[in-house]
């Protein structure tokens, strides 16, 4: 997991000339969440048949039955999903409803919203007031409300308005329940409001949407809609309003970050509930939302500033609610193979605290990548040439041929890395690398050419590229592995690795830079 950081240099200067060791922090109190009886909602608004939802455009038809590349683009300001054959010749094209072409912090959506098996699109209709760094929160009338398109049908569902009658009077009955000097009305307001409709995320089986909802407390809470029975579940209660959701790979855990307060310097509670309701449980307060599953039942979490960047790596296991410090320090970036035996870090400072350690206190440590063994923790500091700066490299998974990682370096060498710490030059300069479903095939995006190898890393094709920016780009297989979606900008290009064919087959995709989530994604059917 790589996290582009502009506070690299100050962070290397604090190594050079040193830095005070402040006091720690005193721990905040930790809030404990109490698990309500589920209460299900028997009489859900019925279905809500709304203005006609315009038909597909008309485009060449869908000639499979999938995989989709699914994408949203813009045409002439017209919100739209896209789903497209494999090889990319059919499509089916779905207009977005008028809600979503608000560009409203209520309506934004992005690829998040539909379901894993393309037959559901989750939106928000209605208001909750202005944006949440506004003091004033406008005038109502507050009916935001959670809906459902069918994607099959293009008929669209209200699942149900999600705001108390209360609303928003309750951010002040909150804050005097919580008898607080230090949490305002308008903390809590301002919280629930950049995260009401952040936090939503579809189960990995499609059968539940688990989302925030304000209907029954005076803060948001986390509930789940069964798409089966059409019933919603409260799974948890708290005092905190819900920023965001995490499911765990296997369905059972939802992972979900609540806070009194949103903007700079914001923390998270992060609790895990059952999808069945059995319990909930709080493990630890972090500043980051990034989290990185390394199995069902486990994953990554770290700290964030402006000034240390990235530190305080470690692993939660929520069956035994274990956590496991990884690095304490400071770092740039981290991966972990493919097995989940091993962690490559790129490290700025040693395993210390960024706020306790002072430059000299640990004399023998030397910035750089280290590889971690996760069943051990045994942290062995990978040596290569010194042909460029270390925080140029990255890793990414890579297991043809012995290798466990690749290292990319920016403006130097990458080489291959084994367990045993083999070392083999690639002799590409910042080069994007990327492996085939069936593992037969990998490639390399150098300059304004992919670079197609084998397995045993033989170059079997030379496919010269006309995109405008390969840094940006984004690389997509298709899943039988005979070729890949090039994601350049508003851009899509289907290459043919065998054949060398290049076609641009999209130029208005909405462009991903600066939303919160992805504006495509590979779905298997509908």
């Amino acid at each position: 997991m790589r996290k582009e950081n502009i506070f690299v240099v100050v962070i290397i200067a604090l190594m050079v000339i040193g830095c005070g060791a402040p006091t720690n922090p005193t721990p905040l109190p930790i809030q404990s969440p109490t698990l309500f009886a589920q209460s299900t909602f028997t009489s859900l608004p019925t279905v809500t048949k709304e203005s006609a939802i315009p038909t597909s455009t008309p485009e060449s038809p869908l000639k499979t039955s999938g995989p989709f590349f699914t994408y949203l683009r813009d045409v002439d300001g017209v919100q739209q999903i896209v789903m497209m054959d494999a090889d990319g010749d059919g499509r089916k094209v779905i207009e977005l409803p008028k809600e979503t072409k608000d560009y409203s912090p209520y309506s934004e959506i992005d690829m998040n919203y539909v379901s894993p098996d393309g037959k559901w699109l989750a939106f928000y209709s209605g208001f909750a007031g202005n944006y949440w760094f506004e003091k004033e929160i406008g005038e109502g009338p507050f009916d935001l409300t959670l809906n459902l398109l069918d994607l099959t049908t293009e008929k669209r569902h209200t699942i149900i308005p999600i705001l108390s009658k209360e609303y928003p009077n309750n951010f002040t009955d909150a804050a005097k329940q919580l008898n607080n000097p230090d949490i305002t009305a308008a903390m809590l307001q301002g919280a629930f409001l950049h995260g009401i409709t952040q936090a939503i995320a579809w189960s990995p089986d499609e059968q539940y949407l688990a989302f925030a909802g304000q209907m029954d407390g005076l803060s948001s809470d986390l509930y789940v809609y069964e798409m089966e029975t059409k019933t919603i579940r409260r799974l948890s209660s708290g005092d905190q309003e819900l920023q965001w959701i995490n499911w765990s790979p296997d369905g059972k855990w939802i992972l979900h970050g609540s806070t009194y307060e949103a903007g700079e310097g914001m923390t998270f509670d992060i609790y895990a509930a059952a999808v069945d309701g059995s319990s909930v449980k709080q493990f630890s307060r972090t500043s980051s939302y990034m989290i990185l599953w390394l199995s069902s039942h486990a994953y990554f979490e770290h700290e964030n500033e402006n000034v240390f960047g990235d530190y305080g790596l470690r692993l939660v296991d929520i069956n035994t609610s274990k956590i496991t410090k990884i690095w304490d320090g400071s770092y740039l970036s981290y991966s972990v193979d493919k097995s989940g035996n091993f962690l490559v870090l790129t490290t700025l400072t040693p395993d210390i605290s960024p706020y306790v350690y002072e430059t000299g206190s640990s004399s023998d440590f030397v910035p750089g990548l280290y590889l971690i063994d996760l069943s051990t923790l045994l942290k062995t500091k990978i040596e290569f040439p010194s042909d460029g700066i270390f925080i140029d490299y990255s890793a990414i998974p890579f297991d043809l041929g012995g290798h466990i990682f690749v290292l990319i370096g920016e403006g130097s060498n990458s080489y291959f890395l084994s367990k045993n710490m083999e070392l083999i030059s690639l002799e590409l300069r910042g080069a994007k690398i990327s492996i085939s479903p069936d593992s037969n095939y990998w490639v390399a995006v150098t300059g304004k050419t992919i670079n197609v190898y084998s397995a045993d890393n033989v170059l079997v094709n030379s496919i010269p590229l006309s995109v405008s920016n390969v840094n940006r780009s984004d690389l997509n297989w298709r899943p039988d592995s005979s070729g890949l979606f090039l994601v350049d900008d508003t851009l899509i290009y289907s290459v043919n690795i065998l054949n060398g064919e290049t076609r641009l087959l999209e130029n208005k995709l909405i462009n991903n830079f600066g939303n919160f989530g992805p504006q495509y994604k590979w779905i298997d059917g509908q």
